[in-house]
Order: C-alpha cells, then structure tokens, then sequence
C-alpha cells in the first residue's frame, strides 16, 4: 500500500511539473520561467541601459573613495531595473574597486545597522521600499532634513538622487554640495543621477558631548513609538530592547546631539533610554583624528588628544577588539565609540571564544563522520575472533578449528548425552625442533 501511495504521488507530482514547465515555455505570463532567466543571466552588458549603468560606475570611480546610499525605484516598473536588477548599484565596490562603498549591499542585511540604513532611505527616496517590519518609518516630504543628519551619523560621503523631488530637496540643503551629474543615456526612468557630497560625514571623529550609558527595554511597534495598537486580531511586532530604543531615538531629531552607548567607563552617567531628553550634555574638548586607514577588518587613526570619546562609523559586532583605546563600546544606532588611550588606535576584526568553540565543534563533527563511516567495520573486527586459515577447512566448523579452538563436539557420556564436565582432548602439537649447536 505504502509503495502504491508514494508511486502515484511520484506521478502526479510530475505530471503537475512538467505541465507548468510546458505552461512556462513561451514566456508565460502566468510563470515567466524563461524571460526571467534570460534577463538575469543576459548579462549587464546585454541590457539597452548599458551605457547609463556604465557611465555611473564610471563617474563614481572618479571621485574620492567614501561610502554612498543611492535612491531605489520601489515603484512599478522599477526604474533601476533597467541596469539589469533593481540593486544594481550594489556593484559600486566592484566597478571601483572597493573606492565607493554601496550602503546596500552583500552583507548589509545582517548587520545590526540595517534598520537604520532603511529608515535613512525613507527620509531620502520618493520610492523607498521600507522593507523591516515594525519600524516607523519618515518621508521624503516631512523628513528630509533628518535624513541628512542620519547620513552624517551613518559616514555617508555621497548621496545619489535620480527624482525630481529628491533633486529639488537636495539642491536646497545647505550640508549637501553637487560634485557632479551623470545623464541619462536612453530616455527612460532614471533620467540621469545628480551626486551630492555630505558634509561632516568622516567615517572617524570626536563626539561633540560625552556619551551615557542606556538601560532599553523590549516592546511592541505600539510601544516603542508610542503609536495606536494595531487593530483587534492584527499582530503587533516584536522589538528586541536595543532595536526598540534605538529606532524611537534615531527618529527623533532633536536627540540625535545625545550619543548614548550599552555600556562604557565608569564615569558615563547611567540612566533609562526613556529619560534621553534628560540626559546631562557634557561638552568634550575637540580632538583632530587623521591618518584615517579602514580595510574590512581593520580600521587605525590618530588622535591629538587622548582620553576623548571618539566614534568610529562602522556597525558595531563583539568580534571587534581595540588596541591604543578602551571598548570598543556599542553606540546607537549600532557604530562604535571608543576612548584613546594612546595617540595611535586600531580597531581589528578577530575571533571570538565563541568563534573557537565552532570551529572546533566542525573538526570534531568531521572526525565524527569518519568515525561513523568506519564504525561497522570496527565494530566487525573487534568481535570476530582471529580465525587460522587451517587447509583443508570447508566450512566454518573446519575454520573454527586449530590450536586456538576447542572442539565443538564432546564425547557422549553413558547415557548417549554430551557430558558437559568433560574435557576436550588436547591438541596436538609438534615437538620443536632442537637447536643445533
């Protein structure tokens, strides 16, 4: 019955996939299968935006190496997919050779910055995709400015526009400069990119006011935004305590002057997450840093002033160790604070006990494998006794047979029965031979 089962469902299984696949074969609306394989692996080249794509990878190669967030096109028919896919501009790294980071990118989506990298976006697309879950996102319209400020924090060094709306925004903020135009090359959305530079975005600097150490809190997206509940039956999402303080504080403009940290030097004022708008403002001596070096697992610079907090714009991750400084500390939204001790600083990327004790897990699950590949033929050899290759033997009686064996049939006794007391004869042996002189 089983085998009958799984046989018909084997065959309407297949029947139904060779029927979508036949459904697929002219480009079918229903399941493009093939037009979409085509568009993806055509190539960049191949696509008629070709040349734009081009000329903005080179135009970016030539300007001075820094990070830069690029306005999307979450809309319909998805502008930016012309390039050949909607995150095309992830490719800066590659077509600069990592000169021009892209702030979305290979690793982005698993990095504790994410949140805020996407509520950037919001404050600075007309198209954002906004898409984590929970988070009270700003527009364009209401929140430009802030957006600004966010990539200031974030060591943003260009900022990509192709609508009008962000244009005409961008065109009018005092921090943001035109440092060059890439035009449209085929007469469809984008329409050209206008990149503007940031300013005060270095990726390392001294903090303005000395940091405190933050107490968060979990919650619902009601909660941590202090926003009406969703209505009966829908979900409200989760937040984690970091998340849902950090998020409420990254949206609110007149905070961000308050760095706060999870954890720091004794002389940080502790205090709850709730009481920021509180926070005693201490303001710190100015510190020039210079001789800024960053590689992805490592960042160094100087400092003409040690014992001043300084920020370091890269997401913070307990695999990072400091050396010339204490911490490094975690800072909202998720970068990293230090404080020098020693003019020359570096920061590495390393592993952790925890990282060990992984790795030596896998060894130990591969020399596992190997165990259990041979555990049945150990386990075969150590029963079996060793058994003489006797002559003549012709079956496992015979074999079994020898000095090292005792017989396996015993004399009968009187009363045609084995007698269990009996001992087996001894074998025979040979005399050995004597030795010669």
């Amino acid at each position: 019955v089983t085998t009958a089962a799984l046989s018909a469902f084997v065959i309407l299984a297949g029947i139904f996939g060779l029927n979508r696949a036949w459904d697929a074969r002219d480009n079918s609306s229903r399941i493009a299968i093939e037009g979409w394989a085509a568009w993806n692996f055509a190539g960049y080249e191949k696509k008629p935006a070709w040349p734009e794509f081009e000329s903005i990878m080179t135009t970016m190669g030539d300007l001075p190496c820094g990070r830069a967030l690029w306005e999307p096109s979450s809309m319909e028919g998805d502008p930016i997919n012309t390039y050949g896919t909607s995150l095309a501009l992830e490719l800066l790294p590659y077509y600069t050779d990592g000169c021009i980071g892209s702030m979305e990118g290979l690793y982005f989506e698993s990095s504790g910055t994410t949140d805020y990298h996407f509520l950037t976006v919001a404050e600075l697309a007309e198209h954002p995709s906004n898409p984590v879950r929970g988070l009270d996102y700003g527009t364009l319209a209401e929140d430009f400015d802030r957006g600004v400020k966010h990539l200031q924090q974030l060591g943003v060094r260009y900022y990509m526009t192709w609508t009008p709306e962000a244009q005409a925004k961008a065109d009018a903020h005092p921090d943001l400069e035109l440092v060059t135009t890439i035009p449209d090359a085929d007469g469809a959305d984008p329409k050209g990119w206008r990149v503007y530079e940031v300013a005060d975005s270095d990726l390392v600097e001294g903090l303005r006011y000395q940091p405190v150490v933050a107490q968060t809190a979990a919650g619902t997206r009601a909660e941590c935004f202090d926003v009406e509940p969703p209505p009966e039956g829908t979900k409200d999402p989760e937040m984690g305590k970091w998340e849902c303080d950090a998020a409420r504080w990254w949206g609110t403009e007149e905070l961000l002057d308050t760095p706060w940290a999870a954890d720091g030097p004794e002389e940080w004022v502790r205090m709850d997450a709730d009481d920021l708008a509180d926070a005693p403002r201490e303001r710190l001596p100015n510190v020039d840093v210079t001789n800024v070096e960053e590689e992805p697992d490592h960042i160094s610079f100087t400092v003409d002033e040690v014992g001043v907090p300084v920020v370091v714009k890269a997401s913070y991750f307990p695999n990072w160790e400091v050396s010339g400084a204490e911490g490094p500390y975690r800072l909202a939204p998720n970068l990293m604070v230090v404080v020098p001790t020693e003019n020359e600083v570096t920061l590495t990327y390393g592993l952790t006990g925890v990282d060990w004790l992984g790795r030596f897990l896998t060894l130990l699950g591969i020399a596992g494998l190997f165990v259990l590949a041979f555990w049945k033929k150990l386990r075969r050899y150590a029963a079996e006794p060793e058994i003489a290759d006797e002559p003549g033997a012709e079956d496992d009686d015979d074999a079994l047979s020898g000095p090292y064996f005792a017989p396996s049939v015993h004399e009968p006794d009187g009363d045609g029965r084995d007698d269990p007391s009996a001992e087996p004869p001894p074998p025979d042996r040979e005399e050995p031979a004597p030795a010669l002189p």
